[in-house]
């Protein structure tokens, strides 16, 4: 995930809770909506 990803998110009212940040499965980030939903994005990180 990009962080301009993150970034459209907080512009459309999802709250960060967890900013961006590298893991083994990829790129991951939590964030909640403006109904309080709590959510994960995911870019897989390459193919070896």
């Amino acid at each position: 995930m990009s962080e301009s990803g993150s970034e459209r998110d907080i512009e459309l009212g999802a709250a960060v809770l967890a900013p961006p940040r590298d893991a083994r499965t990829g790129r991951v980030a939590a964030l909640r909506d403006p109904a309080g939903a709590t959510f994960t994005v995911l870019t897989p990180a390459a193919a070896v």
